[in-house]
């Protein structure tokens, strides 16, 4: 692991404040259960690619030889960001992994800090077995790795959040809108339809917003 690998590490331990792990012990236990299981299965990905390949050789190595070819949204875009940040700060494939799961990571404190923020609209404890579908597998294993997965939650995951209260949280919602655009522009363009019809239909919502 080199520099890039621990710049990962680093900014998903920095989620600790954004988690409120000093509410209570269980939460300082739910977020690291949630970190550890995270890098697991980061890392548990990383030896399957070296096996079998797939689509995160394409993003590291660029075997299309897409990097310098111009720009682009999605897949191209993906291509040219890690060929960027391979060019002038190096790193390994396993590197790699760990600097994209970060972006999962964070995905996954703002799908928990929107589960707050409805338990605190019912007037319920800020905790329940609800949060326990943060550990779906799936959640895990598919927004840890090198490519387009981990970004697009992230951005989705931002945008949920900020709609909760998006007076306050409006630049979170522009954030999190910009990187699914890159990434996936049709679900950018899905998240603005979303909140067109919440707005159209809510009463206590102002012109301006």
């Amino acid at each position: 692991m080199t520099f890039v690998g621990l710049i990962g590490l680093l900014i998903s331990i920095a989620g600790f404040r954004f988690a409120r792990v000093f509410d209570g012990r269980s939460r300082m236990v739910m977020f690291v259960t949630l970190l550890l299981a995270h890098i697991g299965a980061s890392t548990a990905y990383y030896f399957y690619a070296q096996e079998f390949g797939g689509d995160v050789a394409l993003y590291y190595y660029d075997q299309l030889g897409i990097y310098g070819r111009g720009t682009g949204l999605s897949t191209v875009f993906i291509v040219n960001l890690v060929q960027f940040l391979k060019e002038y700060f190096g790193g390994s494939f396993f590197d790699y992994f760990l600097l994209f799961q970060a972006m999962g990571f964070w995905g996954l404190l703002f799908v928990l800090r929107t589960f707050d923020d409805i338990h605190e609209e019912m007037g319920q404890p800020i905790f329940s077995r609800v949060y326990l579908l943060l550990f779906l597998p799936g959640l895990h294993v598919w927004t840890s790795a090198i490519g387009k997965d981990a970004p697009i939650f992230l951005g989705v995951a931002m945008c949920t959040w900020a709609a909760f209260r998006l007076p306050r949280r409006y630049l979170a919602f522009a954030a999190g809108l910009t990187i699914a655009l890159l990434v996936r522009p049709h679900i950018a363009l899905i998240a603005l339809i979303a909140l067109s019809m919440t707005v159209a239909f809510s009463r206590g919502t102002s012109l301006l917003t």
